[in-house]
């Protein structure tokens, strides 16, 4: 119940006493139609009151459900920039996965190779225990090898030398 309602109720009583009080049929009839007017006036007031009071407590509900909808918005947007940077750190970390797989693969297919070289060689070796190598350009690491004995045993051959031009010179 609004205050409009205690006034119309208010109103309608003060009418209802004024009237019995006046004489006159015209005077009677003159409040009788202000009364209908007045009564009109604010039952229309009334109801539009409880219509923007209705409109308000809707307005309400819808503003108070688009703010949870925009912290919800707000919060999937969150998750899903957070989701965005580890899908990215993944997808980094999957290509670098990737690449090791690559290059042990590559690595494991060189050993492989190169214990097949190396098998046939040795059975080379076995079948033909006389035959001398030969170096080729391609096989430089190995003739540096060789090198390296040769020039160790040129140093070993100057310290004697060495030594017996000493001893020659004593």
């Amino acid at each position: 119940m609004t205050e409009l309602d205690v006034v119309l109720d208010v109103f309608q009583g003060f009418v209802s006493e004024y009237k019995e009080t006046v004489e006159s049929s015209v005077c009677r009839r003159a409040i009788e139609r202000l009364y209908n007017k007045v009564s009109d006036h604010l039952l229309e007031t009334i109801t539009e009151v409880k219509e923007c009071t209705e409109l308000k407590k809707k307005n309400t509900k819808i503003v108070n459900s688009i703010n949870k909808k925009r912290r919800h918005l707000i919060e999937v947007k969150s998750n899903l920039i957070k989701r965005e940077i580890h899908l990215r750190k993944v997808q980094k970390e999957y290509a670098e996965l990737k690449d090791r797989y690559t290059d042990l693969k590559s690595g494991t297919t060189f050993l492989d190779d190169f214990k097949d070289l190396q098998m046939r060689y040795l059975e080379h070796r076995n079948n033909n225990p006389g035959e001398k190598e030969k170096y080729g350009l391609s096989s430089l690491p190995s003739l540096l090898l060789e090198a390296r004995g040769v020039l160790g045993a040129e140093e070993q051959l100057q310290n004697i030398n060495f030594k017996l031009q000493q001893a020659i010179g004593n």
